[in-house]
């Protein structure tokens, strides 16, 4: 069967092409997978680049190719409601990496203000305190998914960059943020400019954040 999407009655099916390897076990073990052929077209001299500098070029490529994916799908009114790194698969072709987002279980279509009927959520680590606070668990809430998005791109980014951490307290992502330990991130090369962009992905209030 070619890969594509099709109906049956009300029931929405899409088919994606096999993909072995997922983020999180490509950010945690990524000397495994980079080809050490990796030439990016920006650097002229093969041999004076790193293998953190491999990392970071591509931890670069790969957020911005996740960002791009996640517009697509709230350009056409689709939240996916459960990224997180198992549910993006990484193709590999050659010297070229490709994030795929997969597992749209719980993907909802929002209406013209960006709101939808739900009774349960995806991975709480990735999604917004907003939602988080009322969601109640039995009844349907009619919820507001405008900065869901954001969050999730903010913590994704972040697991890629700092080699799988997370900015906040997994157990509690409700809580106050306090400032995010950029470290890591720091050490490993990464510009400063995507701590700044991280930083208003993942402002505690929806009015506030990017």
């Amino acid at each position: 069967m070619d890969k594509g999407k099709f109906e049956v009655r009300s029931t929405f099916f899409i088919v994606m092409e096999k993909i072995e390897l997922n983020l999180e076990t490509f950010i945690h073990h990524p000397e495994k997978y980079i080809n050490d052929n990796y030439n990016p077209e920006k650097y002229t001299n093969e041999k004076e680049i790193t293998f953190e500098k491999k990392i970071v070029d591509l931890g670069l490529k790969l957020c911005k190719q996740i960002a791009n994916g996640l517009l697509f799908l709230w350009e056409n009114n689709v939240v996916h409601r459960d990224i997180k790194l198992n549910n993006i698969l990484v193709l590999k072709q050659a010297k070229h990496y490709t994030p795929v987002i997969c597992d749209f279980g719980l993907s909802k279509v929002v209406d013209s203000n960006k709101k939808c009927m739900v009774n349960d959520i995806g991975s709480q680590i990735h999604t917004a305190p907003e939602i988080l606070k009322v969601f109640s668990g039995s009844a349907q809430v009619n919820t507001d998914f405008s900065k869901q998005p954001s969050w999730e791109l903010g913590v994704i980014c972040f697991e890629i960059c700092s080699g799988g951490n997370l900015p906040f307290d997994p157990y509690d992502p409700t809580k106050s943020l306090p400032d995010i330990d950029f470290t890591v991130m720091r050490k490993k090369g990464y510009p400063k400019e995507l701590e700044v962009l991280i930083s208003e992905l993942l402002q505690q209030h929806s009015s506030d954040r990017m």
